[in-house]
């Protein structure tokens, strides 16, 4: 069995992450995700610049690191940054990767789609999602001012979807 080097810098960490609470699990990913960004720098991590952060980061992106894994190393190298090394300046240059929407890209209507009713735009097994996808305010904001409009320049009749309110849903 392979064993970990302690260093100091690295029992800092483990003690701030018990200070705070947080389980087995996440303490191994925030070890393994500094681990991995003091490979990629060559050196300990706590004397990174802000340059080298960001060629992790575009290293990350490019090796094709799945957004989630992503986004959870910079939550692991801003607790390291922010808490054990108090280098606040650092979490200025770390950027969380975003999916872009595409909630209603099956939306359109498509004339080679036979399943699909051109009336309204929606495929009928689509209804769920919509009616679902729409309980959050957010996304209830987003149907009705960017959506729902496109669909009524399309077609002449009202709109088939209707928009609960914030009191007949959980927010």
């Amino acid at each position: 069995m392979k064993e970990d080097k302690t260093t100091p810098l690295r029992e800092r960490m483990i003690e701030d992450m018990r200070i705070r609470g947080l389980g087995a699990k996440t303490q191994q990913a925030h070890i393994r995700a500094v681990r991995y960004f003091a490979e990629f720098v060559g050196r300990s991590p706590d004397a990174a610049t802000p340059d080298e952060l960001r060629a992790y980061q575009l290293h990350m992106t490019n090796t094709g690191v799945s957004i989630g894994v992503f986004n959870a190393r910079i939550v692991s190298l801003r607790f390291f940054f922010g808490v054990t090394c108090a280098r606040e300046e650092m979490k200025r240059y770390m950027q969380f990767r975003r999916k872009g929407y595409e909630a209603f890209s099956w939306c359109a209507v498509s004339p080679a789609n036979p399943r699909q009713d051109p009336s309204h735009g929606l495929q009928a097994n689509h209804y769920w999602a919509v009616e679902r996808w729409h309980q959050t305010l957010k996304n209830r904001i987003f149907l009705e001012n960017y959506f729902l409009p496109g669909i009524s320049k399309r077609r002449s009749k009202p709109s088939s979807i209707t928009i609960t309110t914030c009191a007949s849903t959980r927010a």
